[in-house]
């Protein structure tokens, strides 16, 4: 399963990827102030919500427009 991410400058975009077919898919407010840990606790929050097991995770891929959420 691969994690796509996509950052904006008001919403983050978030999709599971198995092969070609997109799966669980959620939006988040870009939020400057919230910590990496914020961003781990949230997401982590999602996957267990869609039955998604966090190991199932293979890669990640990330897109960003926003440099100071990037490294977040």
């Amino acid at each position: 399963m691969l994690l796509c991410i996509d950052v904006g400058n008001t919403h983050a975009t978030l999709g599971l990827f198995t092969g070609d077919e997109l799966g669980p898919t959620w939006r988040l407010a870009s939020n400057h102030d919230r910590t990496a840990d914020e961003y781990g606790l949230q997401l982590l929050g999602l996957l267990a919500h869609a039955r998604v097991p966090p190991g199932s995770i293979e890669g990640v891929a990330i897109a960003s427009v926003v440099p100071p959420l990037t490294a977040t």
